[in-house]
């Protein structure tokens, strides 16, 4: 299997679910395809197809969306007490594919450092950056090659003169900072993949994360068996993930890291143009003085 943590390049999920139907269905995945052998998910994968990311209706509809949301919450993020415009705002997109989420956040950042696993998703970002800066020339955009939980590929480094940050986004994303073959319970994982993140925060720095909510219900005993973990997770119920991370599992472990004023928007719908929608959450959380960055131990 590839790593779980290249799929997050795209920030469009291949779950949907029928609006208007109770049960469980999966359904096809409008975005990028590959008639090739190359696995689904994987950094080749999305080296392959990182040109042409991003251009279906669904994907390009998504990203107004998220664009829409993210100017909707500019105060309950809080992005006023970092200077809107001022001097040296710096925001970390983790995970960012092509950048739709750091073409949300521009508006509000001087400086934004985006990272990837995959080299061509980075030059799609660096590429897209260059249009974006033209919108908005206070903010310097750039995209660097990296992993900084399953070490996939080498490293970039920080420069120093990015960190720390105001703050460090994520948009879906959290789920594969698990193992493919990983239980929903994998507490530890995320622990430290979170841990990882907010250790590049500054002090009352903020970590804001956008993703699919997770249903949690628990399916019977037989469901459990008759499906593998890959199954369901192509899988959604009343538009949320059937497996996975959802807000109230990223709560509990921010709550171990010591992030504090944890707070989450729910219930955000996304309607699909193609059939369908999904059904987000936004998380914001603050660093303080006494959080644990690394919860390497557990």
């Amino acid at each position: 299997m590839g790593s779980k943590l290249s799929r997050i390049a795209a920030p469009f999920s291949r779950r949907r679910t029928n609006s208007h139907d109770s049960h469980t269905e999966s359904a096809e995945y409008h975005g990028p395809k590959c008639t090739c052998d190359i696995e689904p998910g994987s950094i080749e994968y999305y080296n392959l197809v990182a040109r042409q990311y991003g251009r279906s209706p669904d994907e390009i509809a998504r990203a107004v969306w998220m664009k829409a949301l993210i100017e909707e919450n500019t105060k309950w993020v809080s992005f006023d007490h970092m200077g809107t415009n001022g001097s040296g705002i710096k925001a970390f997109d983790y995970c960012a594919g092509k950048g739709f989420l750091s073409q949300a956040l521009a508006p509000h950042f001087n400086n934004i450092l985006a990272m990837d696993n995959s080299q061509n998703m980075t030059i799609q970002y660096n590429k897209r950056a260059e249009e974006t800066q033209e919108a908005h020339t206070h903010c310097e955009m750039r995209a660097v090659l990296g992993d900084l939980v399953y070490g996939k590929v080498p490293l970039a480094e920080f420069p120093d003169s990015v960190l720390p940050f105001d703050l460090v986004a994520m948009c879906l994303a959290v789920d594969f900072f698990a193992p493919n073959d990983a239980s929903d319970d994998d507490a530890p994982g995320l622990i430290r993949a979170l841990g990882s993140l907010t250790s590049r925060l500054k002090d009352n720095g903020t970590l804001l994360i956008l993703d699919i909510e997770k249903d949690h219900i628990s399916d019977s005993a037989e469901e459990a068996k008759s499906q593998d973990y890959q199954e369901k997770s192509e899988q959604n119920r009343n538009g949320k993930k059937v497996v996975g991370y959802g807000s109230n599992e990223i709560r509990t472990a921010l709550d171990v890291l010591g992030m504090t004023d944890v707070d989450v928007k729910g219930d955000l719908w996304f309607e699909e143009p193609s059939d369908g929608g999904q059904v987000y959450f936004l998380l914001k959380a603050r660093k303080v003085d006494a959080c644990r960055e690394n919860v390497v131990e557990i």
